[in-house]
Parts: C-alpha cells; sequence; structure tokens
C-alpha cells in the first residue's frame, strides 16, 4: 500500500495533501451553506423569483470579475490571493454571524452574503486553477485534477444531505460559522503549501506592463490554436449542458413523466453517484489516455444522453414501460455525471498544460468569464422554448444535433490529438508512469 507514495517526493506529497484536506473543507462547508440558504429563503418566501435571483448572483460576478481576477493572478503572487481569499471569505461569514441578528432583513443578509462570497470565489477559483501546475509534478497533474473533481462531485451529492440534517438540529445562523470556519481552516492548509514546487527559475516574471493587458491575454487566446479550440469547446459544452439538462430535465422529469419526489430524488443523485465514480476511476486509471479523446466521448455522451431522455420520456407515457423508464433516466443520469467531470478534468489539465505560465491566469479567467456569460443566456433561451414548444421534441432534436456536431468534428479532434499531449495517470503501483 504504501508503494503508491514512492513516485511522490516528499514537499509534493505534503502539498497533496494540504491542498486536499482544504479543498475538502471548503467544497463541503459551501455545499452545506448553499442547500440551507436556498431551502431558507423558498421556506420564508415560498417565492421562485427570489430563488431564482440567488442563483443569478451566483452567475453575473464571475463572468465580469474572472477576467480581472486572471490579471491579478499574474501580477500577485497565486499562494497570496488564494491564502486571502479563503481569509477573507471565513471571517466576512464570522463577522456576519456576530453583527446580524437574523431579524427583519434576513434575506437580503443573504444576498448580501451570496455576492460578496461569489466576488471572493471568482478571484480564488482563477488563482487555484492556474497555480496547480506549480504545486505538483507534470506526471501527476491530471490525477490530482482527477481528485480535485471527485472531491467535488462527493461535496455535491452528500452536502445537500448533511445540510438538510443539520437544519433540523441548528438554527441557520450557524451555517454561516460552519462555513466560516471552513474557509479559514483551508486558508491555513494553503499557508504551508509550497507554491513553487513545479516553477522553474527561468519563467518569464510578469513584469512588462504591455503584457499585462486583458487585451493581450485575449489576443493570445485567438492566436493560440489549441487554447482557442478549447474556449470554444467549453462555451459549447457550458452551453449545451444547461441548455439541453440542467433546465429541461427537472422539468421533464416532473412535468411530463409525473415522476413522484423520491423517485426524482434518485435520479437526481444518479449525476452525483456517476460524477463521483468517474473522478475516482480517473485517479486510479493505469493506462494513458489521449485527453483530446476525452473530450470528444464526453461530448458525445452529454448530446446521446440529452436525445435519450427525451426518448425515455415518449416512451413513459405506456405504462408499461414506466418503471423501465425510471431505471433508464437512473443510468442515463449517471453517463451524464461521467460525461461532465471527463471534460472538466481533460479541458483543465490541457488549458493548464497548454498555457503559457505567463498568461495562465488570464486564459483560466477569460474561460470562466465567458462560460458565466453563456450559461444565464442558455437558460433563457431553453425556459422560453420549454414554454413553447414540446420539451420531449425539443430534447431529442438538441441532443442528436450536438453527437451530429460531435461526429463532424471528430477529424479535427484527431488532428489535435496527434499533435498534443498524452495524459499519463497511473495505478496505484510502484511502476513509474510511461511517457508517450
Amino acid at each position: 500500500m504504501l508503494k503508491c507514495f514512492e513516485r511522490y517526493e516528499k514537499t509534493e506529497l505534503r502539498n497533496i495533501v494540504l491542498l486536499l484536506i482544504g479543498q475538502f473543507s471548503t467544497m463541503f462547508g459551501t455545499q452545506i451553506f448553499g442547500f440551507a440558504m436556498s431551502f431558507y429563503i423558498l421556506s420564508i418566501t415560498g417565492s421562485a423569483t427570489a430563488f431564482s435571483f440567488s442563483l443569478i448572483i451566483n452567475f453575473l460576478p464571475k463572468s465580469v470579475l474572472s477576467m480581472y481576477a486572471g490579471i491579478l493572478t499574474e501580477k500577485k503572487k497565486k499562494k497570496r490571493i488564494i491564502v486571502f481569499s479563503d481569509l477573507v471569505a471565513g471571517i466576512f461569514l464570522l463577522g456576519v454571524t456576530y453583527f446580524d441578528s437574523f431579524e427583519g432583513q434576513s434575506i437580503i443578509t443573504i444576498y448580501v452574503a451570496q455576492f460578496v462570497l461569489t466576488c471572493i470565489n471568482s478571484f480564488y477559483t482563477v488563482a487555484f486553477d492556474a497555480a496547480i501546475p506549480q504545486i505538483v509534478s507534470n506526471e501527476h497533474l491530471m490525477k490530482i485534477n482527477s481528485v480535485n473533481n471527485t472531491i467535488g462531485s462527493l461535496s455535491r451529492a452528500i452536502g445537500p444531505v448533511l445540510g438538510g440534517t443539520i437544519i433540523m438540529i441548528i438554527d441557520y445562523k450557524f451555517f454561516f460559522v460552519i462555513n466560516g470556519v471552513t474557509f479559514v481552516l483551508s486558508a491555513v492548509c494553503e499557508m504551508f503549501i509550497d507554491f513553487n514546487f513545479n516553477n522553474p527559475k527561468n519563467i518569464k516574471k510578469y513584469a512588462t506592463q504591455k503584457d499585462g493587458g486583458l487585451g493581450n491575454g485575449l489576443s493570445y487566446i485567438l492566436k493560440n490554436t489549441t487554447i482557442r479550440f478549447l474556449w470554444i469547446y467549453s462555451l459549447i459544452f457550458n452551453g449545451a449542458l444547461y441548455f439541453g439538462l440542467i433546465v429541461p430535465m427537472p422539468y421533464v422529469v416532473v412535468q411530463s413523466m409525473q415522476i413522484s419526489a423520491q423517485n426524482y430524488g434518485i435520479i437526481q443523485s444518479a449525476m452525483s453517484v456517476g460524477a463521483f465514480a468517474t473522478g475516482l476511476l480517473l485517479s486510479l486509471i493505469t493506462s494513458t489516455i489521449s485527453e483530446w479523446r476525452l473530450l470528444k466521448i464526453s461530448s458525445l455522451m452529454l448530446g446521446i444522453g440529452i436525445g435519450a431522455i427525451g426518448v425515455i420520456g415518449a416512451i413513459s407515457n405506456n405504462n408499461n414501460y414506466f418503471l423501465l423508464s425510471i431505471v433508464l433516466l437512473v443510468v442515463v443520469m449517471f453517463l451524464l455525471g461521467s460525461s461532465i467531470v471527463l471534460s472538466s478534468v481533460a479541458t483543465t489539465y490541457l488549458l493548464q498544460t497548454h498555457a503559457a505560465n505567463e498568461f495562465r491566469g488570464r486564459v483560466m479567467g477569460t474561460l470562466r468569464s465567458s462560460a458565466n456569460l453563456v450559461i444565464p443566456i442558455a437558460i433563457i433561451i431553453s425556459g422560453i422554448l420549454l414554454d413553447r414548444i414540446n420539451p420531449l421534441l425539443m430534447l431529442i432534436i438538441f441532443g442528436f444535433a450536438l453527437s451530429g456536431l460531435v461526429f463532424l468534428l471528430a477529424k479535427y479532434f484527431a488532428v489535435l490529438d496527434r499533435g498534443g499531449g498524452i495524459v499519463n495517470l497511473s495505478l496505484h503501483s510502484g511502476r513509474t508512469p510511461s511517457k508517450s
């Protein structure tokens, strides 16, 4: 069992342990906090508009701030931004607990807290993604991204369950305390991480003002064929995910198929289980896998999965196939959860390895800002269309159109595959992973 650690240097192993403890802490704290606040807003106001507003708060600040966070990431030390972000978030939440009595304006307090945390998170996430290649060696980069995704999937699956249980025991005020403490714990862990472990001494310093603008970062993306493709791919994938799955799936399951709340919960959780299982598998798999192939497979899975939900919804009208429909939906949602993780891990790895260090922050920031602009647009368009056309037909057409687009781009994926790097993933054995 101890052989799995032989390939890691002492400093790298310490970095990984501290990083994962911090991520585990904040991800679970944030999921518990998010569930509790959403439940509180709905239970107090009973308003879908009030709930929707809380969702919009999570997107809009990121769409504006992420690009500037990328610039700041290159001007300042990434470690300072990461540690400072977690500390400020933790102190802010603990301060809200101390100064606010939760009387009268509690909903406004929650909105303000969500807004501030989203702004802080915009800087933290960009700096964190850009810093990971400096924390671990190149051969373990893909693995740490996979494990990080696994923790995120696990927190999304278990966090709401824990939140729902804790709600019955403690006052809402203490969810601010819980999340605040997790942020502070994460900051303490990050203080002891060596952010220069894999940072070559000859890396160009961020020194010239000429090189430091947002326009230069966008120009770099547009001129770099690989990164430009990843940028466009991310916009399409995220837009398709929200347009064809996140918005219409609950509507189809609850309204069109008339599935019970219990079965709906099982179907929803299947996506988180699929994401968790895939992230875990990617961190353990022994063979070399083309990252471009992962992108192609994940996109194809998304398209076929969306179309399949429409087909399953259609056959569920026959009572003889209703139980089968639920089983098939669970399988499809599991695979869709897998596709999201495959896409996320491969895209992050490719951006981390193909973007030059002096541009990595701006690349990450621009990509996140663009995605957070596309998502609300996709949500609005999907909602409008669901009210005007048959939702099942919409999913079938869109799903198979997306699959067709992937087949049309198959040659382009193959060209990038031949010219791109190969992701090296290794099983927990004593072997050194091979490189190709």
